[in-house]
């Protein structure tokens, strides 16, 4: 919880919950991550994972950073998404016995 201090009020800054701009973040990155994705099907189970190249050539700007609580969770969020088939393939690696 973050609570306002008078100095903090006077000058109107404000701070962004991290729940909150990553709620945002998801709904931003998420149709640019996924082809097809959210807004070609609501089946994430369609999904597909852009390549890990076209995840990395994104562009996110916050030009009203402040805190940079929007930057850090979009940066949380494509390295997740980036990871995400490496996952994948350990998990399935682990399911064979050697």
């Amino acid at each position: 919880m973050v609570k306002e201090t008078p100095s903090r009020k006077n000058a109107g800054a404000h701070y962004t919950p991290k729940s909150l701009a990553k709620e945002v973040v998801l709904h931003a990155l998420e149709p640019l991550c996924y082809s097809p994705g959210p807004y070609q099907t609501a089946d994430t189970g369609q999904w597909k994972l852009k390549s890990s190249d076209d995840l990395l050539s994104l562009k996110v700007a916050d030009t009203a950073c402040g805190s940079g609580a929007f930057l850090v969770a979009a940066a949380g969020y494509l390295a997740e998404r980036v990871v995400e088939p490496l996952a994948l393939s350990v998990t399935t690696l682990s399911q064979f016995p050697r």
